[in-house]
C-alpha cells in the first residue's frame, strides 16, 4: 500500500459515483436533462434507494450541457471544513485557484448528493448553495435530498416516484417473472429499486420468488406497508436486507460490517481487507456484490468499495455482537489497521516530503478517520486499547487539521481525546492533547474553548511529575497570552512572564530527556522565542527561534519549521539584517507552500512585502517563486473572503490584520514583477469581496461613489491591483494625474503604520518600475498634503508632463 502512494504523482478523489442500469424513468431523466441545460439551481427528491443518484447521472449524460460534473458525497462531510476541502479537492482537479472561481469558469456543475445526510448541517450546506448560485457565477447546483427544503428557492424541484409495474419486473431475474409470487413481490417492494435488487438477489439465491416470499412473511411483519417516506425497522427495505442479511455467512457479514464504517468507501490501496483479517477478499466482495450490498469502483490502483446510505444505515442499526460472531475482534483490527495507516501517511508523506499527496489523502481519508475515532472513543471506556488508538489518531492528524485550517475539527478531535485520557488517569497524555486542543482553538480563535481546556489541564495532578508539569507550563504560557498588540498594549510584564513559564517548561522536558533536545522541548523553544518576540525582546528571540528552525528542519516538521523560520526573519529583520530575514521568510513560504497552509502562508510572504515596501535595498528572494507568491494571494483573499458575511456595511470593522496581509502581497508580487499575480489578486478582491459587499449596501449607498467605507477600501485594493497590472507597456512613465490618484488612494484607505508603509510601496513602485527614479515617500506624503490647504499636487524635480 504505502509504495503505491508514495510512487504516485498525486492522490486525487474518487470519480463519479458507479452507474447501474436504469430501468423506467423515461420520463423523469427527459424532464431532468432539459432542466439541467438551462436552469442553475435543481433538487431532486425522494426516499432514500429512490434512485436519485443514478438519475442525475444518466440526465447529465442526456443533458449534454458541456458542463464538468463535479460529485460531492454529502455523507462524507461530517463538519463545515470538511465540505470546504472537498470542494477545494475537486476544483483543484480543474485549475488552481479558488474553488467559486474555478467552477464558474468552467460552468461546471456542482452536484450535492445527500443533503439529509450531510453530517456539518443544512445551514452550513444552505450557505454553501448560496454561495454557488451567488448573482455572476455560472454554476450549476443539483441537490439530490430525501428531505424538502423550503427555506432554499431552487429554480427545478423534481420529486421521484415509484416505478411502474413493468419497470420493477425488468429488475428481477427473467426465470422468474412467470412465477405466481412475484405480484405479490412487487407489491411488497411498491417500486422502490433497491428493495427490488435486494429481492432479485433474494431470488437468485433461492431461486424461487415463493421462498422469498415466505422469509418475508417470517419476519412476522405484514407485507402490506404504509407508503414508505422514510428507511426504518418497518419497511420494506428493512425486512429485505435482513433476509438477505441472514443468508450471508458470518465472514461476509463481518465483511458488511467492516466497509459500513468507511463512510468516504474503503479504499483497498490504503486498507485492504486482508488487514482486517480476511483471507479470501475477492470472493468477500464478489458475494457482497452480488447481493447488491455493495458498490465497487476503482481508486488508487485499486477498488473502492462502499455501500448505498440505506444499506449503511441498516448495518449501522442493527448489526451487532449476535449477528456476527468475532465482531470485537473485527473491530478492534479496524481501528487499529485505520490508525496505523493515518500514522503511515502522516510520517511517510506529509513528513517525507510528499506533502500534495499526503493532503489529498486525508481529504479523501478524513471522514473516515474520524469514524474510527468515534469507534474508538465509543470503547474506550471498556478497552485501554482504543484510548491508545484514539490518541494516536489524533496526533497523527493534528499536521494535516492544523495546515489546512480545520481548527474546529481539530479542537474537537484532540478534545475528545484528551477526555478519554482524563478519564483513564492518565495525565501526561491528557496534556499532550489538551496542548494540540489549546493550539488549534486559538489559531480558530475559540478562546472559550481554551479557557475550559485551561481548567482542565490545572485540575490534574501533576505536581510529582516534572514532564507533565513542563506541559501544563507550556499549556499556561500558550493559552494566557493577551489579545492584542503585545508590550504596546500594556500586557508586556504578562507576555514576559508567560515567557519565563515556556522557558522553565523547555528546562523540564529537557531534563526529562537526560538533556536531549525532544520535539516536545523544541516547541518550548518555539514558543517562548514567539512570546519574547511579541514582548518587544527579539534579541532574546532570535538565539531560541535559531534552535527551534534547526531541529523542525532536521525532522521534517514542514508546519512549526515555517512558524519558527517566520519568527526568526522578523527577528532578524529588528536587527537590521535585512537580506537574512528575507531569506528567512522565503525558506519559511517553502515549507508552507506545499502544505497549502492556510493563514501561514501569507502570513510570511505578507511579512518579506512589507519589509522592501520599507527597505528599498532588500529585493525578492529567487525562492520566492510566481507559483508560491499565487498561493500567497489565494490565501489572504480566502482569508478575506471569510470574513466578508459577517462584516456590518455600512461599517468600519474590518479587521486590521488581514489589511496588513493584503497590502504585504501587494507589495511582494508588484516589486517582484509577477503582474499576473497581482492581477489575479485584484479580480479575485473585485469579484468576490467588494462586489459582494456592495450589494448587501442599500441603494443610498450604492449611490455614493464606491459605496460605504468597508465596500470602498476593497474597491480601491481591487483597482490599484488591476491597475499596476495592466500598465501598458509595464515600464511607461506615469504622468502626473497617475501619480495623484494612486496617492490619494494611500492617503484615504490607510491608517497608522500600513499608510506609511503603502506610501513606501509606492515611493519604490514608482521609482524602479517606472522611472520615477528616486522618488521618496517622504514627497509623495507632501504632495497629498498640500491638497489639503487648497494647492495642487505636484513633485519637485519629477517631469511628469504628458
Amino acid at each position: 500500500m504505502r509504495d503505491r502512494l508514495l510512487a504516485a504523482e498525486g492522490v486525487v478523489m474518487a470519480d463519479l459515483p458507479i452507474r447501474h442500469q436504469l430501468f423506467g424513468r423515461v420520463d423523469e431523466v427527459a424532464q431532468l436533462a432539459t432542466g439541467m441545460q438551462s436552469i442553475l439551481s435543481i433538487i431532486v427528491r425522494g426516499v432514500g434507494g429512490i434512485g436519485k443518484t443514478q438519475l442525475v447521472l444518466a440526465a447529465a449524460d442526456a443533458a449534454q450541457s458541456a458542463r464538468p460534473l463535479v460529485w460531492i458525497a454529502l455523507e462524507d462531510c461530517p463538519s463545515e471544513a470538511v465540505l470546504a476541502a472537498y470542494l477545494e479537492a475537486a476544483a483543484g482537479r480543474i485549475s488552481e485557484g479558488d474553488s467559486l472561481r474555478t467552477f464558474s469558469s468552467a460552468r461546471a456543475c456542482v452536484v450535492l448528493d445527500g443533503i439529509e445526510r450531510a453530517g456539518c448541517g443544512l445551514e452550513a450546506v444552505s450557505n454553501l448553495i448560496s454561495r454557488l448560485t451567488s448573482d455572476g457565477l455560472n454554476i450549476q447546483v443539483v441537490v439530490t435530498s430525501q428531505v424538502r427544503l423550503p427555506e432554499i428557492a431552487f429554480g427545478m424541484e423534481l420529486e421521484l416516484g415509484k416505478l411502474d409495474e413493468t419497470s420493477s419486473a425488468l429488475i428481477l431475474p427473467s426465470p422468474a417473472r412467470g412465477q405466481r409470487s412475484v405480484p405479490r413481490l412487487l407489491e411488497f417492494a411498491d417500486g422502490h429499486p433497491l428493495t427490488l435488487r435486494i429481492i432479485a438477489a433474494l431470488v437468485r439465491h433461492f431461486d424461487d420468488a415463493e421462498e422469498v416470499l415466505t422469509r418475508l412473511r417470517g419476519s412476522a411483519r405484514p407485507i402490506e406497508m404504509p407508503a414508505r417516506s422514510r428507511q426504518g425497522a418497518g419497511s420494506s427495505l428493512d425486512l429485505c436486507l435482513g433476509a438477505a442479511f441472514a443468508a450471508l455467512n458470518m465472514d461476509e457479514r463481518a465483511a458488511m460490517w467492516a466497509i459500513a464504517q468507511f463512510p468516504a468507501g474503503l479504499a483497498t490501496a490504503f486498507v485492504d481487507l486482508g488487514s482486517l483479517g480476511f483471507e479470501d477478499a475477492p470472493a468477500l466482495t464478489a458475494g457482497l456484490r452480488r447481493w447488491h450490498l455493495l458498490e465497487v469502483g476503482d481508486l488508487w490502483g485499486g477498488s473502492l468499495l462502499s455501500m448505498l446510505s440505506p444499506i449503511r444505515d441498516f448495518v449501522r442499526r442493527t448489526v451487532d455482537e449476535q449477528l456476527v460472531h468475532g465482531l470485537g475482534e473485527t473491530r478492534r483490527r479496524l481501528a487499529f489497521v485505520v490508525a496505523a495507516r493515518i500514522r503511515e501517511a502522516d510520517s511517510d508523506l506529509i513528513h517525507g516530503g510528499r506533502v500534495k499527496s499526503g493532503k489529498a489523502l486525508f481529504d479523501r481519508e478524513l471522514p473516515n478517520a474520524l469514524a474510527v475515532m468515534e469507534i474508538a472513543s465509543s470503547h474506550a471506556a471498556g478497552d485501554a486499547g482504543y484510548r491508545v488508538l484514539a490518541i494516536a489518531l489524533a496526533s497523527n492528524l493534528q499536521t494535516y487539521l492544523f495546515s489546512a485550517g480545520y481548527f474546529d475539527v481539530g479542537a474537537e478531535v484532540m478534545r475528545k481525546a484528551a477526555d478519554l485520557a482524563i478519564a483513564a488517569g492518565r495525565p501526561r497524555e491528557a496534556l499532550e492533547m489538551i496542548s494540540q486542543l489549546v493550539s488549534l482553538a486559538n489559531r480558530g480563535e475559540r478562546f472559550e474553548l481554551v479557557r475550559a481546556a485551561l481548567e482542565d489541564a490545572r485540575a490534574l495532578n501533576c505536581k510529582d511529575d516534572p514532564f507533565a508539569l513542563a506541559l501544563l507550563l507550556g499549556i499556561e504560557a500558550n493559552a494566557e497570552r493577551p489579545r492584542g498588540d503585545g508590550w504596546q498594549g500594556g500586557g508586556r510584564e504578562e507576555l514576559l512572564r508567560q515567557a519565563a513559564s515556556a522557558a522553565r517548561s523547555y528546562e523540564l522536558l529537557v531534563e526529562a530527556a537526560g538533556r536531549k533536545l525532544t520535539h516536545r522541548a523544541a516547541l518550548a523553544l518555539l514558543q517562548q522565542g514567539c512570546i519574547l518576540e511579541d514582548a518587544g525582546n527579539p534579541g532574546g528571540a532570535l538565539p531560541l527561534l535559531e534552535r527551534a528552525c534547526a531541529y523542525f528542519l532536521n525532522v521534517k516538521d514542514p508546519i512549526n519549521a515555517g512558524a519558527a523560520l517566520q519568527r526568526r526573519g522578523n527577528c532578524l529583520a529588528y536587527a537590521g539584517r535585512y537580506d537574512d530575514a528575507m531569506d528567512s521568510y522565503a525558506d519559511g513560504a517553502i515549507q508552507f507552500h506545499p502544505l497549502a497552509a492556510v493563514d501561514y502562508r501569507s502570513n510570511t510572504l505578507g511579512e518579506a512585502g512589507l519589509l522592501m515596501a520599507e527597505h528599498h535595498r532588500v529585493t525578492c528572494s529567487p525562492k520566492i517563486t510566481l507559483d508560491i507568491t499565487m498561493g500567497g494571494v489565494d490565501d489572504i483573499v480566502d482569508q478575506i473572503v471569510g470574513v466578508v458575511p459577517g462584516i456590518r456595511v455600512p461599517g468600519n470593522d474590518w479587521p486590521y490584520l488581514l489589511t496588513r496581509k493584503a497590502c504585504g502581497m501587494i507589495s511582494l508580487a508588484s516589486l517582484a514583477g509577477y503582474s499576473s499575480a497581482v492581477e489575479h489578486m485584484g479580480i479575485r478582491l473585485r469579484e468576490e469581496v467588494s462586489d459582494v459587499l456592495l450589494g448587501r449596501e442599500s441603494e443610498e449607498w450604492q449611490a455614493v461613489g464606491g459605496g460605504s467605507l468597508v465596500s470602498a477600501h476593497f474597491s480601491a485594493l481591487a483597482w490599484l491591483c488591476e491597475h499596476i497590472a495592466n500598465v501598458q507597456p509595464p515600464d511607461r512613465r506615469p504622468d502626473l494625474k497617475e501619480v495623484e490618484g494612486l496617492s490619494i488612494i494611500m492617503e484615504d484607505m490607510f491608517r497608522g503604520e500600513i499608510r506609511d508603509l503603502m506610501f513606501a510601496w509606492l515611493a519604490r513602485y514608482l521609482s524602479e518600475q517606472r522611472g520615477l527614479v528616486g522618488l521618496r515617500a517622504g514627497v509623495l506624503r507632501a504632495a497629498v498634503d498640500s491638497l489639503a490647504y487648497g494647492d495642487r499636487f505636484s513633485l519637485d524635480n519629477f517631469d511628469l508632463s504628458n
